[in-house]
């Protein structure tokens, strides 16, 4: 039976929504707060926008964010990407929800082709060294009984 070694990483990440300072009435440093989370999720957006619409010719700004170099692995990548949507069925709420449905239908777009990475080289080479130390033990113990009979 083959052996292997796979390695995986899961990234969750929960988006805050858009932050409106006219619901939030935020000022100071929490209006500042408020821009970046703003800034991040257009950045998020645009490079959704990129990989979704599958043509390949503009260039894909995951540089350009935090986020978007976190989340770089799955646009696009060896990943499986998943996206859960809260929204809300509220009237006061439907920019947001449909800014949330926006990314979800842009995410849905996005094709990746996963495959497991497996680290082949990595596990024969603990194989070889766990066959080298039985060996070197095996190569000991006869050594040891060879002086014995030699000695008797």
């Amino acid at each position: 039976p083959e052996k292997r070694d796979t390695e995986s990483i899961l990234t969750l990440v929960d988006l805050a929504g858009s932050e409106r300072q006219s619901k939030t009435e935020a000022s100071g440093q929490q209006l500042d707060e408020s821009k970046n989370i703003n800034r991040s999720l257009l950045m998020l957006g645009r490079a959704l926008n990129s990989f979704s619409d599958g043509s390949n010719k503009t260039h894909v700004p995951l540089r350009e964010s935090k986020l978007t170099r976190l989340l770089s692995e799955c646009f696009g990548g060896n990943a499986r990407t998943w996206m859960l949507a809260c929204v809300s069925p509220s009237g006061f709420n439907y920019s947001e929800t449909m800014s949330t449905l926006e990314y979800a239908q842009s995410a849905k777009a996005i094709i990746n082709k996963a495959k497991v990475n497996s680290i082949q080289q990595r596990l024969e080479l603990k194989e070889l060294r766990e066959q080298h130390q039985k060996l070197t033990q095996l190569y000991n113990t006869e050594k040891e009984n060879a002086h014995a009979m030699q000695a008797q």
